[in-house]
């Protein structure tokens, strides 16, 4: 299931640019030059507090696409938990794809990711569907990044469901389901380095 989630995830977005492309006039067969855009460093690496990571996540970002001033960009987070933690989450894994669009330093950002959490005494893996709108700023000139936005969470995927309930339920826990809400209004800050 995980693996269809990043397909489709891939697919929206090749779709969306592909479409973008062509509404724009800056498909990669048009006559814009790299010259003619603001050429963004293609790299960064940053820490986000709060955010997809839930606590805080080290993230690695690469820019795949730009057309004029719209940019796709895809995530990839991890956010390790400490051992003393009394949910026994162990590991969060975050894949998030986003596009944005500014001028200059400036960015209006969209995205959706999913979130992977492994537990360390139960087997199930709950999986997270994550969206974010926000702001963006990326100097081309130099090497700072920082960014903010509203990153709400939906209940996703969860494996073993059935099994791992009945379980729960004759030794009388809460299943791990049951503690999160559906729908989770969530934020986050992060900053770093582009190169």
């Amino acid at each position: 299931m995980k693996k269809l989630l990043i397909i489709i995830i891939i697919a929206i977005n090749s779709c969306l640019f592909t479409e973008l492309g062509a509404k724009t006039g800056n498909s990669p067969d048009s006559a814009l030059t790299e010259t003619e855009y603001i050429n963004l460093k293609k790299n960064l690496v940053y820490f986000e507090l709060l955010g997809n990571g839930i606590i805080g996540s080290i993230n690695f970002e690469r820019t795949l696409k730009n057309w004029g001033n719209f940019h796709q960009s895809i995530r990839v987070g991890v956010e390790p938990i400490p051992k003393h933690n009394l949910n026994s989450l162990q590991l969060i894994t975050i894949l998030e794809s986003k596009i944005f669009y500014g001028i200059k330093k400036h960015y209006f950002v969209i995205g959706f990711g999913v979130d992977h959490l492994f537990f360390r005494f139960t087997n199930p893996r709950i999986v997270l569907a994550s969206w974010r709108i926000g702001y963006r700023f990326q100097n081309p000139n130099n090497n700072f990044f920082f960014n903010v936005g509203f990153t709400p969470f939906t209940l996703g995927v969860i494996a073993n469901w059935e099994s791992e309930r009945r379980d729960a339920e004759e030794r009388g826990e809460l299943f791990p389901h049951d503690k999160y809400k559906s729908y989770l209004p969530w934020l986050g800050i992060g900053f770093g380095i582009s190169f």
